[in-house]
């Protein structure tokens, strides 16, 4: 199966992201999908939050995954790194479904993706461009992707179970 990253999404894929974050166990489970792409007027009061978003797609154009940078800031938590904050202002998720879940193109996906949103116009007129992402500590999978990105954990779980992790390095500011 032959795979290509394209910014953006189409209508076509937005009915497949609706169905997916209804429909696929691991994104029910693990992520707040399933209210976020509730319906079309969901999806769309969220893409307004200025979201820059890239779509893994296969040659009939059929979403296969997404990934996506918002600007928001780190909510207000008690951190167990030293953080400046404020320079947190990026926000990042992926989503791999359960066509290609497990067959390695997540790592690929996100530095593509990474390049691309680093490289584009909107990223360079952020002040603050260090990036963050929130998930379910018993999300092994996803953690262990995360990672191996250069993410690390920035807070203690959450009652929901939840961590911010954060890009601290270099990569996080080209």
């Amino acid at each position: 199966m032959d795979f290509k990253i394209v910014p953006g999404i189409t209508s076509k894929q937005v009915r497949q992201l609706l169905k997916y974050s209804k429909t696929d166990s691991q994104i029910k489970k693990y992520t707040s999908d399933s209210i976020r792409f509730k319906n079309m007027e969901s999806f769309i009061r969220w893409k307004r939050k200025e979201r820059m978003i890239y779509s893994l797609v296969n040659k009939k154009g059929d979403l296969l995954g997404i990934i996506w940078f918002g600007k928001e800031k780190i909510p207000a938590k008690k951190f167990i790194l030293t953080i400046i904050k404020k320079e947190f202002r990026i926000t990042f998720a992926i989503r791999i479904y359960s066509k290609i879940r497990s067959k390695g193109k997540a790592i690929s996906f996100m530095n593509k993706a990474y390049e691309l949103f680093t490289k584009s116009q909107e990223f360079k007129l952020i002040k603050n461009k260090r990036i963050w992402l929130e998930v379910s500590i018993d999300n092994l999978p996803a953690l262990k992707l995360y990672d191996k990105f250069g993410f690390v954990k920035v807070t203690y779980p959450d009652k929901k179970g939840k961590v911010f992790m954060a890009l601290t390095d270099s990569k996080s500011v080209p």
